[in-house]
């Protein structure tokens, strides 16, 4: 037996099959306007440091193209965690008694292209003292700076001062 096919059931069946492939379309077409909605806004910091001109200088710049939403901070010497650039060089230098600039960037917003000096030591002494404990290849101390931020999305990295990677802050 031939069933018979009626061009009503083939008109209805044609009908549904677009409008389902439709649908996907349009699910496919929101994530990829989602995904460009959060690159538009990404934020990217880095911290660098500097010891030109018999100065040292540790500042934090935002790369991106969106605000940084800074969610936190954490300074280590030598694997413990350091509360502030003051206890930095109380560690390092045994004293803290010398001019320098401190700011902080903790739960601060960071527009893009804004540049935040963290410390700014101008004595030539320290500075040298404080570039030679740190940061040179056989510098006897590991420091470390971590900061994590996030976009207007919520969506969050953690920079170690030139890579950054995807995180949770707390």
């Amino acid at each position: 037996m031939i069933m018979k096919i009626r061009s009503e059931f083939v008109v209805s069946f044609s009908a549904i099959f677009v409008s389902i492939a439709t649908l996907f379309v349009y699910i496919y077409q929101a994530r990829i306007m989602q995904k460009q909605q959060h690159t538009s806004v990404l934020p990217y910091v880095e911290w660098l440091y500097s010891n030109a001109g018999d100065e040292f200088l540790i500042s934090v710049e935002n790369k991106g193209i969106g605000p940084a939403f800074v969610k936190g901070l954490t300074m280590k010497l030598d694997d413990q965690p350091v509360g502030s650039n003051s206890a930095l060089f109380k560690k390092l230098l045994g004293t803290s008694s010398f001019s320098f600039i401190n700011s902080t960037v903790d739960g601060r917003v960071i527009s893009p292209g804004e540049k935040i000096e963290l410390v700014h030591v101008y004595d030539s002494a320290q500075a040298n003292a404080i570039d030679s404990l740190l940061l040179w290849n056989n510098s006897p101390h590991k420091f470390s700076l971590e900061i994590c931020y996030c976009s207007v999305y919520n969506d969050c990295w953690t920079t170690d001062g030139t890579h950054s990677k995807e995180t949770v802050c707390r």
